[in-house]
């Protein structure tokens, strides 16, 4: 691995994604148990009826390394630099997420395309690892 950066590495388990998750914490974690992806900072992952929106709420009082709040604001954020910066999930999240919205502090909603259960697992990937914004 030649970065500690989630918008540049790889991010999967066998190319540093596991250490980077250790870095970052992701939103969601899969569950090889259950075989579910549970949340992770995330306080909850929901859908809506058919899968065409999913709404994300954060676990209150959560902050980064710096002091600064894991908020819906840096959430988004990251995952927009992350998915812009291309690489490994960059083309199929931006065929699939049509928008972010921010209602509030602690919630993220993402609406897409068209129905996509993969998203639980992009966001347990480095789509998922949020850095903080001043980093």
């Amino acid at each position: 691995m030649q970065t500690l950066d989630p918008a540049k590495a790889p991010g999967s388990g066998s190319s540093g994604g596991t250490e980077l998750a250790a870095i970052y914490d992701v939103l969601m974690r899969y569950d090889p148990i259950t075989r579910e992806y549970q949340p992770q900072l995330a306080q909850s992952l929901t859908p809506n009826e058919d899968s065409t929106v999913w709404t994300l709420a954060l676990r209150p009082g959560v902050t980064f390394s710096d002091g600064s709040p894991v908020d819906s604001a840096a959430v988004k954020a990251s995952i927009e630099r992350t998915t812009g910066a291309g690489g490994l999930g960059g083309d199929v999240w931006k065929a699939k997420v049509a928008s972010i919205e921010t209602p509030d502090p602690v919630t993220v909603v993402f609406y897409l395309n068209d129905p996509w259960t993969g998203i639980q697992s992009s966001l347990s990937t480095k789509n998922g690892m949020i850095a903080a914004p001043a980093a």
